[in-house]
């Protein structure tokens, strides 16, 4: 895995925590997990519409991130792991 894949479900997870959609997410990205090999499909043929509302780079970093069984339980697992430390900081302030 690289570092910019890494940095892209790292900054998923980070706004997915920020914007506290961290149980919607979840249920969203374990409902999917099945559906990665059709995602990869639709995401090709779909991507031209996808360039038009999000930009060709942000279409390319999605795909990559639905991609794979492994890229989506990394998300899920850095969501929990992020939303689980931000509940704790903030009991603690």
């Amino acid at each position: 895995m690289g570092d910019m894949e890494r940095s892209l479900e790292e900054r998923f997870a980070d706004a997915v925590v920020a914007k506290g959609l961290v149980a919607p997410a979840v249920f969203f990205l374990e409902l999917h997990k099945p559906l990665t090999g059709l995602w990869m499909v639709g995401g090709e043929i779909l991507s031209p519409l996808f360039s038009m509302l999000l930009g060709p780079k942000a279409t390319e970093e999605v795909t990559k991130l639905f991609s794979s069984r492994e890229s989506l339980e990394r998300v899920l697992l850095l969501i929990e792991a992020k939303a689980a430390n931000g509940s704790t900081e903030r009991r603690i302030s």
